[in-house]
């Protein structure tokens, strides 16, 4: 964290994660982390079976150290390439209300407050919950990246989600590939919970064997603005596109989508 730009490489290889995930914590401000393996195939994260309950949830987690108060203060240039996570037992892996009295599942990969974040060429396999994650994150990409059997547990959740205060994303040329559960998922989804999310474009993705929608839009609390999806193609979904949410939804389009099998 004192020496950026730099970057942390995993040469091929499967990475047992004994107890939960890796949590990088900058400092506000930080600027230019890698972080690439050989190959999505080759170099891999994993979680494994031995894995106890009380380690952290995300396989990769980038984010500033203390909350930003503005967006100067806002982790820059930060990349997750060429990398693999996959869960050993995401059920098992996952607390419940009925043991812990609270719930959560495993996680792929997830960037906080940073402008220019990239994920990019990376598979997430098995994963109880969100495979990759954005949330108050501007000017980022999402791109090439495969997504198999996610979630792997739990009631909701998904493959790849653009979340509060997010603004200027781009998720192009990714697979996500479900799983046909009893669960309420989603293949890509732009969710604004809290904060507003804007300007995001969804292009030429693949979405398919989603037991929830293809692509979710949801507004529950904070506004989403300007949203376009173009050249998708969802198929064997319950879904293929599904607003929701009371807040303000303002400019979502949707362009030349190929929905099947729904």
């Amino acid at each position: 964290a004192n020496n950026l730009p730099a970057t942390v490489y995993f040469p091929e290889g499967r990475y047992g994660l004994s107890e939960g995930g890796v949590y990088a914590e900058l400092p506000l401000g930080s600027d230019g982390l890698t972080v690439k393996g050989d190959g999505a195939e080759k170099s891999v994260l994993v979680y494994l079976e031995e894995w106890t309950p009380e380690g952290r949830w995300v396989a990769l987690r980038i984010k500033p150290k203390t909350e930003p108060g503005n967006f100067d203060e806002y982790l820059k240039n930060i990349t997750i390439k060429d990398l693999g996570v996959y869960d050993t037992d995401p059920v098992n892996h996952a607390w419940t209300v009925e043991q812990h009295g609270a719930k959560e599942e495993t996680h792929g990969f997830d960037i906080q407050h940073t402008s220019n974040a990239v994920i990019k060429n990376c598979k997430v396999d098995s994963v109880g919950d969100e495979a990759i994650d954005m949330v108050y994150c501007r000017d980022s990409l999402i791109e090439n990246n495969l997504v198999v059997n996610s979630p792997g547990a739990g009631a909701s959740g998904g493959g790849i989600s653009v979340g509060d205060g997010s603004e200027n994303v781009l998720v192009k040329n990714n697979i996500v590939d479900g799983s046909i559960k009893e669960k309420n998922n989603f293949g890509i989804a732009v969710e604004a919970l809290i904060d507003p999310v804007k300007n995001v474009y969804i292009y030429n993705n693949t979405i398919k064997n989603i037991n929830g929608n293809g692509i979710n839009i949801a507004a529950p609390r904070g506004t989403v603005e300007n949203i376009k999806a173009e050249n998708n193609i969802i198929s064997n979904c319950t879904t293929g596109i599904h607003t929701a949410g009371t807040a303000q939804k303002e400019n979502v389009c949707f362009n030349n989508t190929v929905i099947t099998d729904v």
